[in-house]
C-alpha cells in the first residue's frame, strides 16, 4: 500500500493524494481517492484495514481508518494547533501517530474504545518521525544524540531505548519477524542493513537527553 500524488490538470490546488493497494500475489491493483489529500498510509498489522492521514483542501487534517474498499470506519479530527503524522494501526485497533505541538513532539496512542489520547513517549523538542509497530513496540526514528537512529518504546511500559549506534544516521525502521530492516547511512549513501529484536545500543532515553 502506498499514495502517489495526482496533478490537476490545471489547478495545484486541485491536486489529488490517493491511496494505491496491491495484491501481491495477483499484481492487481486498487485506488482509493478521498475528499481531500491523502498521505502516510499503513496497514493493520493482520492487513484486513489502513490507516492514512487526509488534508482537506481547506488545511483541516484528519486521521482515518479504512476498509480495503476505503469505508471510512474511524476518524480522528486534528486540533489546528496540532500537526500528526506517521499514524499507525496496533494489534487492538488502536492507533499511533507523531504529534507536534507548541510544546514539542511525542508519540500519542489513540483509544478507539475511549476516544481518548495519551502520550506513550515524553512531549520534548527532540525529532521522532517514521514509526513502525509490531510485537508491543513502537521503533521510530530520532536525532537526539544528534545523529539520528532507530529507538524503541514498549507500550506497556513506555520505556524508550537506543537500537542502533550508527556513526552517520540510521532511518526508515520496518519489522520482519524477529529482524528489524532499516537503512544506515554511509559515506557511499543509504544501505539496507539489520539488527534483531532486542538489540540495545542504550539503556534508555533519559540516559541522553
Amino acid at each position: 500500500v502506498w499514495t502517489e500524488r495526482h496533478n490537476h490538470v490545471r489547478w495545484e490546488n486541485g491536486d489529488k493524494g490517493v491511496i494505491m493497494l496491491m495484491d501481491m500475489s495477483s499484481g492487481k491493483r486498487q485506488e482509493i481517492e478521498g475528499d481531500g489529500f491523502y498521505s502516510s498510509v499503513s496497514l493493520a498489522p493482520n492487513a484486513d484495514k489502513l490507516v492514512v492521514l487526509q488534508m482537506s483542501y481547506d488545511g483541516h487534517q484528519t486521521v482515518e481508518v479504512l476498509s480495503l474498499r476505503g469505508e471510512l470506519l474511524d476518524r480522528i479530527d486534528v486540533p489546528l494547533q496540532s500537526e500528526v503524522s506517521s499514524p499507525r494501526l496496533l494489534d487492538n485497533g488502536d492507533i499511533i501517530y507523531v504529534e507536534t505541538t507548541s510544546g514539542g513532539n511525542s508519540i500519542v496512542r489513540y483509544d478507539t474504545q475511549t476516544k481518548r489520547c495519551c502520550d506513550i513517549v515524553k512531549r520534548d523538542y527532540m525529532n521522532i518521525r517514521n514509526l513502525c509497530y509490531g510485537g508491543g513496540k513502537v521503533y521510530f526514528t530520532s536525532d537526539i544524540t544528534g545523529i539520528d537512529n532507530i529507538y524503541c518504546c514498549e507500550l506497556s511500559t513506555g520505556e524508550v531505548e537506543r537500537v542502533t549506534s550508527s556513526r552517520f544516521g540510521a532511518d526508515m525502521v520496518s519489522i520482519k519477524g524477529d529482524t528489524l530492516l532499516y537503512s544506515d547511512y554511509t559515506a557511499m549513501g543509504y544501505r539496507p542493513s539489520k539488527a534483531f529484536v532486542g538489540t540495545r545500543a542504550m539503556d534508555n532515553l533519559e540516559s541522553v537527553s
